[in-house]
């Protein structure tokens, strides 16, 4: 409470890529960025 989070910005934004970048089992070994892109052609296509 109280404290600026854009101060933390950089922080979090490290830890979310770094998440989004590592594969997961249950897509199938793909990133989860991976894997939302596919999405998108899919459903564009």
């Amino acid at each position: 409470k109280g404290t600026q989070i854009t101060t933390h910005q950089p922080h979090l934004t490290a830890i979310a890529e770094e998440m989004n970048d590592r594969p997961r089992a249950t897509l199938g070994y793909l990133t989860p960025r991976e894997a939302f892109n596919r999405l998108l052609v899919a459903s564009t296509t």
